[in-house]
Order: structure tokens, then sequence, then C-alpha cells
């Protein structure tokens, strides 16, 4: 997940100096007449990391945008510390900010967000959120209205 725009920065470059780097190789494995088949294998393993980069660059980008459904990802309780860094994108605060509305060093911030927030207790996240002036309601799955449950199924 990317959590700052340092990472979204890097991650851009990364995904360009990628983006270059394949098209050369492409070009120089096609002077030795490999099929459509042999080249899928030989960027497979690549190709896979890259993609799911762009995927994460994606999802950094709705959330900047501020796009609610991108928030739904981030719903089920073992993913509920990327729901904290996903809020604190979403509402426009940098590690920073959040460390400055929390009074603490940003420097605990970054490592809650790099441990995504593993061992957080209750009190504390209820301050993230706060923080992040995000409304944020945990209601069991089986209250929802069917039509209201996305993603990954039990």
């Amino acid at each position: 997940m990317i959590r700052t725009d340092k990472e979204y920065k890097d991650s851009l470059l990364k995904l360009e100096e990628y983006r270059t780097r394949r098209h050369e190789q492409m070009a120089a494995l096609a002077k030795a007449n490999l099929s459509e088949e042999q080249l899928q294998r030989v960027f497979e393993p690549e190709d896979a990391f890259y993609e799911q980069l762009e995927s994460e660059v994606a999802s950094y980008d709705r959330l900047r945008r501020q796009e609610p459904e991108e928030l739904v990802s981030y719903s089920y309780f073992d993913d509920f510390g990327r729901l904290l860094i996903a809020l604190r994108i979403y509402s426009g605060l940098s590690q920073s900010d959040l460390a400055r509305e929390l009074g603490i060093d940003p420097s605990q911030v970054s490592r809650d967000e790099k441990n995504e927030y593993g061992g957080i207790t209750l009190q504390r996240a209820r301050k993230v959120v706060d923080a992040c002036k995000a409304p944020l309601r945990i209601m069991p799955e089986a209250c929802l209205p069917a039509f209201a449950i996305h993603g990954r199924s039990s």
C-alpha cells in the first residue's frame, strides 16, 4: 500500500522505468524469434510485481480524489490498519498533518503505518479516525443489506 506522496511519486517513476526497460527488452528478444508463450514466461514474474504496483498507484489516486468506493476495499477487520491509512489519505492529511492532530511525532505515525497499525488500541484507533474527521461505523456483515456487502467472501 502506498502511504505517502513520496512513495506515490517513487512508484510512478518505477513504473515509467519498468515500461521503458520492458519495451527495450521486448525489442531485443524479438530478434531472437521467441514465441509469445516464451516471451510471456520471461516477463511474467516482473509483470506481476508491476501490475500490483499499478493497482496501488490507482488506489492511491482514487483515495486522493476522495472516491468513497475505494474505501470499500479496506472494509474487512483484518484490513483495519490499512483502512486507517486509507482514511488519512482520503481525508487529504499527510503523515505530518495526522501527527500534529494527534500531538505525536511524525516518525510515530510513519512507524504505525509501516506496521499497518499492528497492535493499536481501540482508543488510539478512535483518535486516528477522529483526526481524519471520518465517520466510521463498525457493523457485523450480517446486519448489512445484501447489496452493501462487497469484496471477499468468508
